[in-house]
């Protein structure tokens, strides 16, 4: 496992996580509104947080995020 900085490519697997792990599905029927609460999700957290960092495995398979404020 590599623990570095989140890279902006992994940003829509990061979306798909929020989704599904977050229940979003529960409150939008239409999967571009769905899609666009996830985004929207993501860049809201990204802007409280000072740092971003992913862990991706062996093969650069991304494992989990932490995001965090350093403050």
């Amino acid at each position: 496992m590599i623990i570095k900085n989140l890279e902006p490519k992994d940003y829509d697997k990061v979306i798909e996580y929020a989704i599904g792990g977050m229940n979003f599905r529960q409150y939008f029927d239409h999967e571009l509104a769905l899609h666009l609460y996830g985004r929207y999700f993501l860049y809201l957290e990204l802007n409280k947080v000072t740092d971003a960092y992913a862990a991706y495995g062996e093969n650069g398979e991304l494992l989990g995020t932490l995001l965090f404020d350093s403050k």
